[in-house]
Parts: structure tokens; sequence; C-alpha cells
């Protein structure tokens, strides 16, 4: 099992156009499902595929040294 927290919103909030402040919850998965990964233009997020559900965490060396892991096992 791999995990990674992940970032979690109202998403009534976020519809109406709410800034919220990010709040990150851990989140376990199995790493056979992990499909890949990419970072945003800012640089600060990553957004993370397991099976066909995305996420979203912190761009931090720790979750890029996971994803990798996972890409090159």
């Amino acid at each position: 099992m791999a995990e990674v927290k992940i970032e979690v919103v109202n998403t009534d909030l976020e519809e109406m156009g709410v800034d919220q402040n990010p709040s990150y919850i851990p989140f376990r998965f199995n790493g056979s499902h992990f499909i890949g990964y990419w970072v945003d233009t800012t640089g600060t997020t990553i957004t993370f595929y397991v099976g066909d559900t995305s996420f979203v965490c912190r761009n931090n060396p720790k979750n890029v040294t996971l994803f990798e892991s996972l890409i090159n096992d």
C-alpha cells in the first residue's frame, strides 16, 4: 500500500467560487492501480491518477519519489 495526503475541498463552496484554505488527509491506495501524475503549471500541486479517479496532493520530494517508484516498479 502507498500513502499520500490528498487535498480535500468543499465542492459546493468551490462551485460558488469561494476561496478555501486547502486541507489534506491521508489517502492509502494500492500501488498497482497507480496510473500516473502531472505537476500543475505553478509547480505547487500534483494531480495523480489511481484507476479512473484523480486526486490532488502537494508537490514535494516525498510525493514525487513515491510516484516515480510506482512508475518504475
